[in-house]
């Protein structure tokens, strides 16, 4: 057997072996992130291994276990396959590069060229098979067609093109790809081209179907594949750092309160979420220790906020100080505070503690010359016994509270005769369901505007159109529906309503967008129900914007995905509403199918003036384009927040400064076209 011969063969099934490590790379990467990016890259390493199995494979059934008939089925394969490469690869660059201008047009060219050629050679090789690959029947060699070296060097010219492009992609700072990584792929590519030039011109055509005894082509691609497995893992190697990186940013800010050097509400309903799932699983009790300084309002209006705030500040050092060693101490709002004692779940010990607490506070604080003595209210709740979710903890810590409020300077424990107002919420639910039964409820709509006030679509919102004030708003109602378990059914309604008024009177004029609420995110059929509901009235599901809290994603986040990827395969777009206002974890933004980043108003009421929120909101702005998402920001009241975002490339706007909620017949009258 020729030596040379051997070694092409041997080096084929290396060349195989490393694309397909490349192909289980990639293969692994789109399970883990779904991400349609990657699976582009894999099915462009997938067309790659199966050129280079070709390749290796006829080698071996002609060199080493000789059979004409698999030798000419495997090198099909191999001169196939690249026909598809010229049409993947132009679509490819397009998708996810945002080409412009004069690259762009040459890419579409890329493309209208490949799909005439790989038509042309198909139909040429149904014609007549030699024009591709010819069989000598006296020796049982399989030849190469004309079309060979022609095939090779528009293949070798796409490869090229697709590294240059990257590269002039990653030069105007359009992606994270690294150059050097590029500039390798691009030197392999020129390297592998005048081997394949020299190979065409001083040897021509082969004997049979081994060229020269060197696997050029092979090797080229090769390359080139394991260059762009670099590329791409060092891309999302730097894109999850940097997503890391802001987390742990946004994370100090949200969870910390820097002006007193205290763990903020944030970081309470955290831990305390995370001790009430312990206590859920078997875990010993725990008490809370709930104060607020009494009168404190009259303090800031006297002496001034500047004397406030740094009478807190020593107020939070003396709790740190003096009791840090009896449990965590968080600050809950601009004059509450909370001790969160674990493992005890003595009312004993608790009291000990709380009187010990009220005495420290009442020694006098010096600020500026003045002394400033102050008392606190307290409240100690014993959990599970007073509450066994976090909902029911804050409530139940808020009524009591208020009662030793009432007499200052004090604390109580939680009673159940604190429900005072049990009452007349069961009162409420059985209006509520009077109202679901005789549709008493209306929607308005509240515009979503882009940065230069155009309207892109309106968020349907619930209105209640019985007069008794014992519902409330939608802020009172809502909450007491869902309690009552009567939220599939308005559910049903809003969704009914939106769809005939999308029918009916809106058309095509602008989208809507709908809350999902909890149960309906939570039923996997609801997206096929939602969808066949959107046929019926004649809907593209593309303008149905679904809005889901991020409360109700962080709570079941494998839930989430499943039900968000069968959204997104109906056609519907998602959007994360109140982001910043929960726990705010980041690494569902990169797994999850979201196309909109809705910032919770509280950021945008307290800009400009708030540094720290300020911060916040640039943030997860930066977040949200580093992701490729749109971000949504509501709540605008005044220019000044306008322009804050505006300035930051927030993409869409919402709040009363553009429109409060409106009836349908207002919305479509200002905005008529």
């Amino acid at each position: 057997m020729d030596n040379t011969a051997l070694l092409y063969c041997c080096l084929g099934c290396f060349i195989a072996g490393t694309v397909f490590f490349a192909v289980a790379y990639f293969s692994f990467s789109y399970y883990r992130v779904r991400s349609m990016e990657v699976g582009f890259t894999l099915l462009i390493s997938t067309l790659a291994f199966l050129f280079v199995l070709g390749d290796a494979l006829s080698s071996f059934y002609t060199i080493l276990h000789p059979a004409a008939d698999r030798a000419m089925l495997f090198l099909l394969l191999r001169e196939y396959t690249p026909l598809a490469s010229f049409i993947v690869i132009p679509v490819f660059l397009g998708r996810f590069l945002q080409l412009e201008g004069r690259i762009k047009t040459l890419n579409r060219l890329f493309l209208g060229a490949g799909i005439l050629g790989a038509t042309a050679v198909i139909v040429a090789s149904l014609l007549d098979m030699d024009f591709f690959l010819k069989r000598d029947a006296g020796s049982d060699a399989v030849y190469r067609g004309a079309l060979h070296l022609t095939m090779e060097f528009v293949l070798a010219v796409y490869l090229i093109y697709s590294m240059i492009i990257i590269l002039l992609s990653d030069i105007r700072g359009r992606n994270s790809f690294l150059a050097w990584g590029i500039f390798s792929g691009v030197g392999v590519a020129a390297f592998v081209t005048v081997y394949m030039l020299y190979h065409a011109i001083y040897f021509g055509r082969s004997s049979a179907f081994i060229p020269g005894g060197f696997p050029g082509m092979p090797l080229f691609v090769s390359a080139l594949v394991l260059t762009l497995s670099f590329i791409v893992s060092n891309h999302y190697i730097t894109r999850n750092q940097k997503v890391l990186d802001l987390q742990s940013d946004i994370s100090s800010v949200l969870y910390f309160d820097a002006e007193v050097d205290l763990p903020n509400m944030m970081s309470f309903r955290k831990d305390l979420q995370l001790e009430l799932e312990k206590n859920t699983a078997g875990g010993p009790g725990f008490s809370l220790i709930f104060f607020d300084v009494d009168d404190f309002q009259n303090l800031n209006e006297s002496y001034g906020e500047t004397v406030g705030d740094e009478v807190l500040r020593m107020l939070a050092r003396r709790m740190t100080d003096n009791f840090s060693s009896a449990g965590d101490i968080y600050r809950i709002g601009g004059d509450e505070f909370v001790f969160l004692l674990r493992n005890d779940a003595s009312r004993e010990s608790a009291g000990n503690l709380t009187s010990m607490i009220i005495s420290s506070i009442r020694n006098p604080f010096v600020v500026s010359g003045g002394s400033f003595a102050l008392t606190v209210s307290a409240a100690i709740l014993m959990v599970p016994e007073h509450g066994g979710d976090l909902e029911t903890v804050m409530g139940n810590a808020y009524r009591a509270v208020r009662s030793a409020k009432k007499k200052k300077n004090c604390y109580v424990h939680y009673d159940s005769g604190l429900l005072e107002g049990a009452a007349r919420k069961i009162g409420a639910v059985n209006l509520l369901r009077g109202c679901i039964s005789k549709d008493e409820f209306v929607l308005f709509y509240q515009p979503v505007v882009d940065a230069g006030g155009g309207l892109l679509y309106a968020e349907a919102l619930l209105r209640c159109t019985n007069p008794d004030p014992r519902i409330g708003g939608p802020g009172d109602f809502i909450p007491l529906i869902e309690k009552a378990g009567m939220m599939k059914d308005l559910d049903n309604l809003v969704v009914r309503k939106a769809f005939y008024d999308m029918e009916m009177k809106i058309g095509k004029k602008f989208g809507l967008s709908i809350n999902l609420s909890a149960g309906q995110f939570s039923d996997p059929s609801y997206g096929e129900f939602l969808s066949l509901f959107a046929k019926q009235h004649g809907i593209e599901p593309d303008r149905v914007v679904l809005e889901i809290t991020e409360s109700t994603l962080v709570d079941n986040i494998d839930l989430a995905r499943e039900n968000m990827v069968r959204l997104k395969e109906n056609g519907f777009l998602i959007a994360i509403d109140d982001f910043g206002k929960g726990f705010s974890s980041l690494t569902y933004l990169v797994e999850l199918p979201i196309d909109i980043l809705k910032i919770d108003m509280a950021f945008v009421q307290a800009v400009p003036g708030d540094e720290r929120k300020e911060k916040v909101a640039k943030y997860i702005m930066d977040l949200g384009r580093a992701l490729g998402l749109k971000v949504l920001a509501e709540g605008f009241e005044l220019p000044e927040q306008v322009e804050f975002f505006r300035n930051y490339g927030c993409a869409l706007f919402q709040g009363y400064y553009f429109s409060r909620p409106l009836p349908l017949a207002d919305l479509l009258e200002k905005y008529p076209s």
